[in-house]
């Protein structure tokens, strides 16, 4: 195609909601808080610090880097999304681990590196939510 990968990949990403996942909103307290209020204000530099600061310890943890790869994303620092995806990833948290393959993918893709690995692993899931989406980036 003609559009660039780091255009390809800016078309395909799409903004998630940046919310307190379930119940959790009373007990979400903290950086974990303060980084997705942040993303919520498009303030990313912000967000970053506050995301990057959670310990590996909290009970949060795997979210905040979930939304750290998309604040690293938004503000254009690509290799530190896709490192932040792949740490979700291979978290195996069942509520992030499809969107963390997802945005890896884009984020290398931004990159403009060969991502046919990353695509590869959605495309042999059909029941993968994000296989259509892969399948029409293939074919970009």
């Amino acid at each position: 195609g003609s559009l660039s990968n780091q255009q390809l990949a800016l078309d395909f990403y799409e903004t998630p909601a940046f919310t307190m996942r379930g119940n959790d909103a009373e007990t979400i307290s903290g950086q974990v808080a303060e980084g997705i209020n942040a993303l919520n204000q498009k303030n990313y530099g912000q967000a970053i610090s506050a995301l990057q600061s959670v310990p590996a310890d909290n009970e949060y943890y795997i979210m905040s880097r979930y939304y750290l790869g998309h604040a690293n994303f938004l503000n254009k620092n690509y290799a530190a999304a896709e490192n932040d995806f792949s740490e979700v990833m291979n978290a195996n948290d069942i509520r992030f681990q499809d969107d963390a393959q997802w945005y890896r993918l884009l984020s290398c893709k931004a990159q403009d590196q060969d991502c046919e690995d990353m695509l590869q692993t959605i495309l042999q899931n059909p029941n993968h939510p994000y296989f259509e989406k892969a399948s029409q980036l293939q074919n970009q």
